[in-house]
């Protein structure tokens, strides 16, 4: 069980969250990491280099995402929010520059395109971190004017955010893509 509450927020405010947090992180990483190894062709990253990219995105997101919520219904067992993220966005990104940059520092190396290919791939992965400081926050290209409109249940006092692949909450997996940079997006 989580406690969500902001430096701000007293205890009449705080709400208990039944999700098991830790449990969906680690889902949500893996999910990334997934993602993000199908963004490339000619190099197989590994799973270390992919965490090492995943926890530098997550890092720099903290740092610089901004969240709006709004209630959008409220009864005493059943809430929608909207979740309006502003994040890095992966389609912004310039790769170009950076696989002209490993042009630029590895002229006349390769006499092998596969090789080359590979290694501008690796390239960019090693890049992705610094880069990623390099980039401004936005809304998620998909995300609705509103947000994206997430469900919570309560139940015995504490709020369960509905994160089940459902028409009725088909806006749960626009919200993690949108974590995910837009990895992922429908």
């Amino acid at each position: 069980m989580a406690d969500e509450n902001t430096e701000d927020s007293d205890s009449d405010t705080q709400v208990q969250l039944e999700n098991n947090t830790e449990e969906e992180h680690a889902d949500f990483n893996q999910s990334f990491i997934d993602e993000l190894k199908n963004e490339f062709d000619a190099y197989s990253p590994s799973d270390g280099e992919l965490q090492k990219a995943v926890e530098a995105f997550e890092k720099t997101n903290q740092e610089k995402a901004n969240v709006e919520y709004t209630m959008a219904s409220l009864t005493p067992t059943h809430a929608s929010v909207y979740v309006k993220p502003e994040v890095i966005d992966f389609n912004k990104i310039d790769f170009e520059a950076i696989t002209n940059k490993f042009v630029d520092e590895n002229k006349g190396k390769y006499d092998d395109y596969e090789k080359a290919q590979q290694d501008a791939e690796k390239y960019i992965l090693q890049e992705l971190p610094e880069q990623l400081n390099e980039e401004d926050v936005e809304q998620p290209q998909y995300m609705s004017a509103d947000g994206y409109k997430i469900n919570l249940t309560q139940e015995d006092g504490t709020w369960t955010v509905d994160t089940s692949d459902s028409n009725d909450n088909y806006d749960y997996k626009g919200l993690i893509s949108g974590f995910m940079g837009g990895l992922g997006d429908q």
